[in-house]
Formats: C-alpha cells, sequence, structure tokens
C-alpha cells in the first residue's frame, strides 16, 4: 500500500535541470528538509531540493537507491510542515526490485 501511494505521488519523469530561482528552497527550509530526513534514519543524500524545467516550482527528490524503504520515505513526508506539499513538488524514485 505504501508502494502504491508513493508510486501516485511522483511518477519517475526524464527532465532537465534549471538554474536556482527565486523562490528556490530557503536555507532553512533545506536544513528541516535534511533534519527530517535524518530523523527518519534516510541516508545522507537521499533527499534534497532539485529544480526541473516542468513543474516550475522546486521539487523534493527522494531516492531508494541508497537502500532506504518505504517506512522511511513515508516518515519524511509525514514529519515535514503541511506547507511543503503546496509550495514544493515531490519526486520520488521508484525502488529497485532484485
Amino acid at each position: 500500500m505504501i508502494l502504491a501511494a508513493l508510486a501516485l505521488l511522483a511518477p519517475v519523469i526524464t527532465q532537465f535541470v534549471m538554474d536556482p530561482r527565486p523562490d528556490s528552497p530557503t536555507n532553512a527550509e533545506k536544513e528541516l528538509l535534511t533534519t527530517v530526513a535524518t530523523k527518519c534514519g534516510m541516508h545522507d543524500g537521499a533527499v534534497y531540493f532539485i529544480q526541473y524545467n516542468v513543474p516550475i516550482e522546486p521539487v523534493i527528490h527522494m531516492t531508494h537507491a541508497l537502500g532506504d524503504t518505504d517506512a522511511q520515505a513515508l516518515c519524511v513526508l509525514q514529519g515535514l510542515p503541511q506547507d511543503f506539499s503546496t509550495k514544493f513538488g515531490l519526486d520520488v524514485e521508484a525502488p529497485r526490485h532484485r
């Protein structure tokens, strides 16, 4: 069920990275994202902000490539302030099944 929820939140799309925009995340928002990811046990570098051409808002990118679980990813999403969901997009890489 968690996998289905994450899959619906962020289909993987190839996009081009843009230069930072004036509405880019503040240092405080970047720190909060890192703090929540750490509290949820995510590996360093598994969750970060990135800017794509589309969507135009800054995006929180989350990868499973480092071995983090769906429960950890869901923990991060639930631990962020509610305004993050309206202010930032979400790009979640699907876990690789072996």
